[in-house]
């Protein structure tokens, strides 16, 4: 997958080809991601549109709003389960979404996010279910799924923390930031 611009295009990377280009978005694309087993694609843009695209036929079958003010998208991501999508709005908001209705399940507050596109995701442990995002605010937030309530915020990082991604095992967190920090770290899971 390559985003550009408005439009997304499927590659085939054994041949380098492009399968097909998908006139996605009417603003520029901030991220697109496969769900797990490749059969969906989900894209965002700073339209504030996040869209759901069957990844076979390149068909979209569900265009998602951001309503009331529809701020800009700027990360999307299937939940690791596949039933949900997690978008990152630049009005510092994190929303859980039932793709299939369309329907916003939770909202999720506390970070600082209206600059930069972050990266937020789903842990999912013994303990629970989490959302963990970075921050403009340089720090690192962990908001209990189901309660919305943030359960930790780990400092450690002195610039923007871009992005995050849990491990599989549900144990642990990667954390990286922008210059002059420039560090990738690794955190265990203690909630």
């Amino acid at each position: 997958r390559r985003v550009h611009g408005e439009s997304v295009r499927v590659w085939d990377v054994k041949t380098g080809t492009s399968l097909r280009t998908l006139p996605a978005h009417g603003e520029p694309i901030s991220a697109c991601q496969f769900n797990r087993d490749g059969t969906l694609l989900a894209t965002s843009s700073y339209d504030g549109l996040c869209r759901i695209w069957d990844a076979g036929s390149g068909q979209c079958f569900k265009t998602i709003v951001n309503h009331p003010d529809n701020p800009s998208v700027a990360h999307v991501k299937f939940t690791p389960n596949g039933k949900y999508l997690l978008s990152s709005t630049l009005d510092s908001q994190i929303k859980l979404w039932d793709y299939s209705q369309g329907k916003c399940k939770k909202k999720y507050s506390g970070h600082l996010n209206e600059r930069f596109c972050l990266v937020s995701c789903i842990l999912s442990n013994e303990k629970g279910v989490f959302v963990i995002s970075g921050s403009e605010d340089h720090n690192i937030y962990v908001w209990d799924v189901d309660s919305r309530n943030v359960v930790q915020k780990l400092p450690g990082h002195s610039e923007t923390v871009m992005c995050v991604d849990a491990h599989p095992s549900g144990n642990a967190i990667v954390s990286a930031s922008l210059e002059p920090d420039q560090t990738v770290k690794l955190w265990k899971a203690k909630f």
